[in-house]
């Protein structure tokens, strides 16, 4: 199961990902704080129902590119010793990649 999440806030203010996220932290939106998580279908926990779903490959490639055009997804490159700019192709590859790793 792929979804949108925000972070928990702790007793001591610290924001961390909630303990029902297999895998978190990808593809960050500033607009509105969340995240994109996995968590397996079947899984012995309970995911709380309010939970956005993100149900096909469309939807996240959609959603990456929408961040992508106000806030630009960038990588690093360790011989130039400097950060650039992802193309749309490459954010479509990210996001490609991504949901074939977490496919039930």
């Amino acid at each position: 199961m792929i979804f949108e999440y925000k972070q928990d806030n702790t007793e001591d203010g610290r924001l961390i990902k909630p303990n029902w996220v297999e895998e978190g932290g990808m593809f960050y939106d500033p607009s509105d704080y969340t995240f994109v998580g996995y968590s397996p279908t079947v899984r012995p926990y309970k995911i709380p129902s309010t939970v956005i779903t993100i149900g096909s490959l469309v939807d996240l490639k959609a959603r990456c590119q929408s961040i992508h055009s106000s806030k630009p997804f960038t990588d690093f490159n360790i011989e130039a010793a400097e950060t650039f700019e992802l193309t749309t192709t490459q954010v479509d590859i990210l996001a490609t990649n991504w949901w074939d790793t977490h496919q039930d």
